[in-house]
């Protein structure tokens, strides 16, 4: 659900993915963190917005 959220929306904080979806921000924190370290997100330059990508990490 996360991953599809910010694949639909892009450039967002877990703040508003949170929001949006409905989820308390800290399980949005711990799926968003998951993700990143799978390298399906990309946390951003800005450190405070994700987007897909990344690759994984052992690549």
């Amino acid at each position: 659900m996360v991953l599809a959220h910010v694949a639909v929306h892009p450039g967002l904080t877990a703040q508003q993915i949170a929001r949006a979806l409905g989820i308390r921000e800290p399980a949005i924190a711990r799926a968003l963190g998951r993700l990143a370290d799978d390298g399906l997100l990309a946390l951003a330059a800005d450190s405070a917005t994700y987007s897909l990508g990344g690759g994984h990490p052992d690549s």
